[in-house]
């Protein structure tokens, strides 16, 4: 059986997702051709032609409507109807529409089997907030969509992980949302996607939130009375998890 496509998610089309999406395609036409791979690129068509035309101009891209049987293995999805010309570089409230209906299409079509996964390039958050989608970024924006509580987000990067307590807040904000709740409910989450992605050993630091996690309490009492007990308890029930580690050590 031929793979099922990939989804990628056009982001907002004023920005620079049309382009890295026709020159990723270009760049993995040999796979695409061999049925290796295929790919359907969900967003505004009239800006994904503008791109192919000026990046990729060799590069076929057919468009599909979600009811087609037999999608070819590069294609597009229109997410939504085209209004005015969205202008590369130009924030507009279109142009956020055209971000939050392109990934809400792409779950949907996840969620009824017909794509076996979701690729997203960047969407602008001031935009996706002008057209009224009020989330701080994908990771909550996909959370609200699946209808799950508690997620985070995951980096990858080599054989490292790393999963955030806080994402798109003020500085200032960060210690009162890094409660014991939160902390214990991210390594729980961490450690469950450790698993799933087939990771040996799924060992886990926990960084602190203060230099020298603290040092004692010289520089604050956070690591101490919230992190401390959270990774002791997660020990408890059988997790390899340390910490808290300062900041400066914790990636070595």
């Amino acid at each position: 059986m031929p793979p099922r496509h990939l989804a990628i998610t056009m982001g907002d089309p004023a920005g620079i997702g049309p382009e890295i999406i026709v020159k990723a395609a270009a760049r993995l036409r040999d796979r695409l051709e061999r049925g290796a791979l295929r790919l359907v690129v969900i967003g505004s068509n009239r800006a994904l032609e503008q791109a192919r035309a000026a990046f990729a101009p060799g590069l076929g891209i057919a468009e599909v409507a979600e009811g087609d049987g037999g999608w070819p293995a590069l294609c597009a999805l229109q997410a939504a109807k085209e209004g005015a010309p969205i202008l590369p570089g130009r924030l507009s409230a279109d142009g956020g529409r055209f971000a939050y209906l392109a990934v809400e299409r792409a779950v949907r079509l996840a969620q009824a089997g017909r794509i076996g996964g979701i690729v997203t390039a960047p969407l602008n958050k001031e935009a996706l907030n002008k057209a009224g989608y009020h989330y701080p970024g994908h990771t909550e924006m996909l959370a609200e969509l699946t209808g799950v509580r508690g997620s985070c987000m995951m980096l990858a990067h080599g054989n490292m992980r790393v999963s955030h307590v806080t994402t798109h807040i003020a500085l200032e904000d960060v210690p009162k949302r890094v409660t014991p709740e939160r902390l214990g409910r991210v390594i729980a989450l961490t450690h469950e996607a450790l698993g799933r992605l087939g990771t040996g050993r799924a060992r886990i630091a926990v960084a602190a939130l203060n230099p020298h996690a603290g040092e004692g309490g010289l520089f604050g009492r956070h690591d101490i009375d919230v992190a401390a007990p959270v990774i002791a308890e997660a020990v408890g029930r059988g997790l390899d998890v340390v910490g808290p580690v300062p900041g400066d050590t914790v990636f070595v």
